[in-house]
């Protein structure tokens, strides 16, 4: 979750784990991370949202603020760039088997980010 500390996380389990174990006779919990991966966020407040929230809006389109629950390449480029993000794009059921792209919502992505880019500032 954005703004925990995976360590206060892998804390909290351990100690959920030793109380389990004293409570019940014969329990043995044991937890193993396989990866530590922080998790990547921009803040609601900052320009590059507000900005892009705008776009839509003047689109007449729906801006709703989300987390989503995804391991992709952001988890790994941001971390180490610090590059500001917003995860924005056409498709449903997002990498699902079902996953499917219908070109109209190609095109309307496609002129949100040309309208976006248009109106970019260089001092947000």
């Amino acid at each position: 979750m954005p703004y925990q500390d995976p360590e206060s996380i892998i804390n909290l389990y351990n100690k959920i784990a030793k109380e389990l174990s004293k409570t019940y006779d014969g329990i043995s919990v044991k937890i193993e991370i396989l990866k530590i991966q922080n998790s990547v966020y921009i803040p609601e407040d900052s320009a590059m949202v507000k900005r892009f929230s705008e776009t839509l809006s003047s689109m007449n389109k729906k801006s709703v603020l989300t987390g989503l629950n995804i391991f992709g390449d952001a988890a790994h480029v941001i971390p180490r760039t610090g590059v500001p993000f917003i995860i924005y794009g056409p498709g449903e059921y997002s990498s699902a088997v079902n996953e499917k792209v219908s070109l109209k919502s190609v095109i309307s992505v496609a002129n949100v980010l040309v309208k976006y880019i248009r109106t970019h500032d260089a001092n947000f």
